[in-house]
């Protein structure tokens, strides 16, 4: 009687029907997961930014000797209804106006709320305040399978993300 080693034909395709049925449940939540991540690193991103206009408020960085105050300013008008989906970091002259130092652009797949379009979001020389804000600043951040991050600004300039 000869002893033979190995696996029989239906213990292979038993083997591999099972791994096919494993690797279909997976693939979609690798497919949310990656969404989930884009709208974590663009949340993120607007954060760093936010935070980096504030820095550069609280040192006083001045622009050609002129004492400004530093923010960012979406492209377009951002409120319940529209979204945007880049904006502009740079300074406010001293006569208000907003001037652009550099752009940025979310993914085409994550759009930008604005609560009460707040287009503009100025932060004061030295204090770091938000000014002309009655309210914190909120911003729903949404990719295109409907998940959302909320990034919100209190009067003081903290952020944080929810």
């Amino acid at each position: 009687m000869k002893n033979f080693m190995g696996f029989t034909l239906v213990e292979l395709l038993i083997t591999i029907g099972i791994m096919g049925i494993l690797t279909a449940a997976i693939i979609p939540s690798f497919d949310g997961f990656g969404k989930r991540q884009a709208l974590t690193n663009a949340s993120e991103s607007l954060r760093s930014d936010i935070s980096s206009a504030q820095n550069k408020a609280v040192s006083g960085v001045a622009v050609l000797g002129a004492k400004v105050d530093w923010g960012l300013e979406f492209a377009s008008s951002c409120d319940d209804a529209h979204s945007a989906n880049s904006y502009n970091l740079g300074y406010f002259n001293s006569g208000g106006t907003f001037v652009s130092q550099s752009q940025r652009s979310m993914s085409p797949a994550i759009s930008i709320f604005c609560s009460s379009n707040n287009t503009r979001i100025r932060f004061e020389r030295m204090s770091g305040k938000l000014i002309g804000a009655i309210s914190e600043y909120t911003y729903l951040l949404e990719n295109n399978s409907g998940d959302t991050k909320s990034l919100s600004i209190g009067l003081r300039g903290q952020v944080s993300i929810n």
